[in-house]
């Protein structure tokens, strides 16, 4: 309730979230030299008719700025032929509650406001049952989510059938946060970052940095 003497200005309800932030996962990529990627981080491919390098760290090119927190992010081109380049993190365990942040910052070729013909996408690998988008198996997006709903069919993209993706440009480092699925709640998880272009034209590519898992614990 505020109050200006005897006026009484009425009240406001504000919500304060109590708790300290306990860290799963925290990594900026900087603590190797690029294109290493950090201990326990790994990148793997499908389909690669682009003959594309797989995903490393890497401190220069484009997208600009090439990191969140200098020197390096995780990055990935965006190749002109079909590709499919997976970031693959190191398996953890987080408790209820808990929520990915990390920031990104992309180039990606596509068709329309809502429609892409290269995407990213993120997604997770629960008490090893395989790999399903993150909103498929229950996490949801607080901030930053997919910004396009569907993927051209046209052009063989590796991530059809179409689905919600990250594509466009966002023309500097943009932060994303999401509740993580309770369906992995204290089982060995695996999160992926997955990039599938189509079979022409090429974009900069897709960077990631400063990922990270925590949930609130009692002060």
């Amino acid at each position: 309730q505020f109050q200006d003497g005897a006026t009484n200005l009425g009240t406001k309800t504000y919500t304060f979230t109590l708790g300290a932030l306990a860290a799963t996962l925290s990594e900026n990529f900087d603590g190797v030299v690029a294109p290493a990627l950090p201990a326990g981080w790994t990148a793997t491919q499908g389909v690669n008719v682009a003959g594309a390098p797989l995903w490393v760290t890497s401190n220069a090119g484009t997208p600009a700025p090439v990191a969140d927190s200098a020197p390096n992010a995780a990055f990935t081109q965006d190749p002109t032929n079909t590709c499919d380049n997976q970031l693959n993190s190191p398996v953890v365990m987080y408790g209820g509650g808990s929520q990915l942040t990390f920031r990104q910052n992309y180039d990606i070729e596509s068709q329309s406001a809502t429609a892409a013909y290269d995407a990213g996408v993120l997604e997770i690998n629960i008490n090893g049952a395989g790999w399903v988008d993150f909103v498929t198996a229950g996490g949801s997006f607080v901030t930053g989510g997919y910004d396009h709903t569907s993927i051209n069919s046209t052009f063989a993209n590796p991530l059809l059938p179409s689905r919600p993706n990250w594509s466009g440009v966002t023309a500097g480092f943009v932060s994303v946060a999401a509740n993580l699925p309770a369906a992995g709640v204290g089982l060995p998880v695996q999160l992926r970052w997955r990039i599938g272009s189509d079979n022409s034209v090429s974009h900069a590519g897709w960077r990631i940095d400063n990922v990270a898992i925590a949930q609130r614990v009692c002060s």
